[in-house]
């Protein structure tokens, strides 16, 4: 019994003087370099992981012709979703449920919609904010998406033409995933 307590206390009691306890060791030649390692390669992968995917981005035909905003096709509306800031991570737009796709800084993307009531979406690796639109037949429309550095959410609301226009104009065409 004497000796259990004491080698509870004192592990180098019951294992003998010639073996190492196992806490409080001296590291081995080349652990330190080991460990360094390990360490540098855990936060590459940590880097990897939080850089962005960049967005697809549109043929300059097409970034063209959607800065000619033209009128949508019969029975359509257009939205202009653009990100104006020239930092931040890219954005997921949606329109109801159906993902549009992303906007990185500096981009935007043009959809049509049938008209009616839609929920406008923008969903950042740390919120999601919404915004419900009357879309009608004809009409061109512009929503500012963005995220500016140090803000905790995404912002999404609707813009005056002028605004939109020159946005867009400013920006590169993303492809929308539909």
């Amino acid at each position: 019994m004497t000796q259990r307590v004491d080698a509870i206390k004192h592990p180098l009691i019951a294992l003998g003087s010639r073996l190492r306890p196992r806490w409080g060791h001296r590291r081995g030649i080349g652990e330190g370099e080991k460990m360094r390692k390990i360490l540098a390669g855990g936060l590459m992968l940590m880097v990897a992981a939080c850089s962005q995917a960049p967005v697809p981005v549109a043929s300059p035909a097409l970034d063209d012709a959607g800065k000619q905003f033209a009128p949508p096709a019969a029975g359509q509306a257009a939205v202009y979703f653009y990100n104006p800031t020239a930092t931040g991570p890219n954005i997921t737009v949606a329109v109801g449920v159906n993902t549009m796709g992303q906007v990185a800084p500096n981009t935007w993307m043009r959809v049509e919609r049938a008209p009616g009531f839609h929920e406008l979406r923008c969903i950042s690796p740390s919120s999601a904010n919404a915004t419900m639109a009357m879309l009608v037949a004809g009409e061109v429309r512009f929503v500012d998406v963005e995220q500016a550095p140090g803000q905790a959410n995404c912002t999404i609301r609707e813009t005056t033409a002028e605004q939109g226009r020159a946005a867009v104009m400013q920006g590169n065409r993303v492809s929308p995933l539909q």
